[in-house]
Parts: C-alpha cells; sequence; structure tokens
C-alpha cells in the first residue's frame, strides 16, 4: 500500500471498499434497573439543610445480579465486534470485509441467542420473585416509583444486528449532492482505510513490545497468554488488512511463526531460551517500526 503524503491517499486497487465490504452495527438496549426518587431527594437535602438541586438519589430497583448477567453478554458481543473490525464513524458502524460476513454475522448471533436466553432465564421467568425482592427492598418507596411490567421489562432487552452498504461516492443515485459533500464522503473512505491499517499494526507492535518487555526482565512473572494470545490476536488480521497489505501479511505471519512456537514453560525455567525469544521480539518491534506501508 502507498500513501501519499500530502493528501494522505490509500491506493485500494486491490480493494474496492463498496464493493468488496458491509457495514454492521449492534444496537442493544437494556433495563438499567435503576429509578431516580426525586421526592427522596428532597427529604434527604431537607434533613441536611442542603441545595435540593445538588441531591440526587437513584434506587435499584432491579437486582444488580440479574442486570450485571446480562450486560456482561452486551459487553462481550460489542468487544468482539470491535476486535474483528474496523472503525467506519463514530456512531457505532463497524466495517467488515464481505468474505467475514459470515463468521461475523454467526458468532455475533450467538451472541443474541445467549443474550435473549439470559434475559428469558434471569429475569422474564423470575418476574414476580424480582418483584418481590423489589417490595422488600424499596419498602415506602415501592409504590412512589413503580416497577415495569412483565411485558415492558421484556420489551427493554432487544438485540439487533443491523447492515448496510459503504456509501460509494460515484453512486448515480450521489449525482445530485454537492462535490463538497462527495469529496467528504471520499475522503471518510480513504481515513478508514488509512487508520485500519495503523491499528493492525499498532496490534502487531504492541503485542511484540510486551513480549519483549516482559521477556527482557529475568525476574518478571507472566501468564502463558503471553504467547498463547499471539494466535488469537494474528487471527483477526486478514478480517481486518482490507487492502490486502503485503507489508502486513508478511508482518503478521513472521511474529507467528517467530513467537508463537515459544513454550511459556521453557521461557520460565530456561534463561537462554527466555533471552532469544525477547531478542526476537525486539527484532520484530524495530522492523515494524520502520514497516513501509
Amino acid at each position: 500500500m502507498s500513501i501519499d503524503n500530502t493528501t494522505q491517499s490509500v491506493n485500494v486497487k486491490a480493494f474496492d471498499m463498496t464493493k468488496e465490504a458491509t457495514l454492521v452495527k449492534l444496537s442493544i438496549t437494556k433495563y438499567g434497573g435503576n429509578k431516580k426518587d426525586k421526592g427522596l431527594a428532597e427529604e434527604s437535602a431537607e434533613k441536611h439543610e442542603m441545595n435540593a438541586d445538588v441531591v440526587s438519589t437513584t434506587l435499584t430497583v432491579l437486582d444488580k445480579t440479574v442486570t450485571k448477567i446480562v450486560g456482561k453478554i452486551a459487553s462481550a458481543a460489542r468487544t468482539w465486534l470491535n476486535h474483528n473490525a474496523a472503525v467506519y464513524d463514530d456512531t457505532g458502524w463497524r466495517m467488515i470485509r464481505n468474505s467475514q460476513f459470515e463468521k461475523i454475522r454467526t458468532q455475533l448471533e450467538a451472541y443474541k441467542l445467549e443474550f435473549m436466553e439470559a434475559v428469558n432465564e434471569n429475569i422474564i421467568s423470575k418476574y414476580d420473585a424480582l418483584r418481590e425482592q423489589a417490595v422488600y427492598d424499596l419498602g415506602g418507596r415501592f409504590d412512589m416509583i413503580g416497577f415495569p411490567s412483565k411485558d415492558e421489562l421484556a420489551s427493554r432487552y432487544t438485540f439487533e444486528v443491523k447492515t448496510q452498504m459503504v456509501t460509494d461516492p460515484d453512486d448515480v443515485r450521489c449525482s445530485h449532492l454537492p462535490q463538497s459533500t462527495i469529496d467528504e464522503i471520499k475522503g471518510g473512505n480513504n481515513a478508514v482505510a488509512v487508520n485500519n491499517q495503523k491499528k493492525i499494526l499498532d496490534l502487531l507492535k504492541h503485542i511484540a513490545k510486551h513480549i519483549k518487555e516482559t521477556l527482557s526482565d529475568p525476574d518478571k512473572k507472566f501468564k502463558n497468554s503471553l504467547i498463547t494470545n499471539i494466535h488469537d490476536a494474528i487471527d483477526v488480521v486478514p478480517s481486518l488488512n482490507f487492502t490486502n497489505d503485503p507489508t502486513i501479511t508478511q508482518m503478521a505471519a513472521r511474529l507467528k511463526k517467530d513467537l508463537s512456537g515459544f513454550n511459556p514453560d521453557d521461557l520460565r525455567k530456561d534463561p537462554e531460551v527466555r533471552k532469544e525469544a525477547a531478542a526476537k521480539a525486539g527484532t520484530m518491534l524495530d522492523d515494524l517500526a520502520n514497516a513501509n506501508l
């Protein structure tokens, strides 16, 4: 990939994102389980002789244990998508290669199923018990702030995988747009390619640097994941290397070849093996710093 230093224009002849990529977005909603109690806040302010405008009281209506279970799954889904897709804009859209679409869709659908099953198992099926718990916990405040009905509570939990095509500024449907807008679209698409290549390079640098710094200290302890995580990180490179940049591909393959084969136990027990791995990681880091993308 070549970059014009003046325009930051990327040569993407090998990859047309408007034809070979799709945008994906996760839209997840969930009930927070909390409610503001203005009356209690005013009572507290009066009791402590405070300005009521600076006092806010939030009551936990739904058991935090169950909301955390569902929230953890939603967070895992977002993290996985962010790791396997490129940032397209600041509204949550992520870009994936069409060749990776089925893999991405299948995994997100698995997260969706896990999310909805967790909602049904931990919240909807236990609605009566959760409501009774709220009655007990909130005491006299329960009738004042209320509790959502079973149907209303169920409707608060949604998990949707949205998709759309990448905007093609040369599409006839964009012909009516001002040239400034078309230039903005082209610039935005170009920025995605530039930023994504940097993201991959930073990922490879982070791995090499972490291994070098950890193993260069003979007394520093580490988990097996120092080495085993190399596979997980490298496996996402094909999904993110949209422009099929050969340097990125070669560097990722070399990182995997040179460092993933070390046995963590050998690195702990044998100082010479540890030095060898640290040296290879250092060389890799230097080469990545000088990589010409």
